[in-house]
């Protein structure tokens, strides 16, 4: 880069990302199940009933979908 330039590439670097990693997992969620975001929830709801924590329930779902879809 040149001085005076700017770069407009983000950085890896995103505060505070590395401690919830379930977002990601929620975001993956709501895109498997369309937006939907009333399915999404009963979905982290079902797995939080079967004992996941609230953090991971995001995951264990996203999870169970694709297996149930047998991906």
């Amino acid at each position: 880069m040149r001085e005076g330039e700017t770069s407009y590439r983000r950085s890896a670097y995103q505060p505070g990302r590395a401690n919830e990693p379930h977002l990601d997992a929620y975001a993956r969620l709501l895109r498997a199940v369309h937006g939907d975001v009333s399915r999404a929830e009963a979905l982290m709801n079902y797995e939080i009933k079967r004992g996941s924590k609230r953090s991971r329930a995001a995951l264990d779902a996203l999870d169970r979908l694709i297996r149930d879809r047998g991906y």
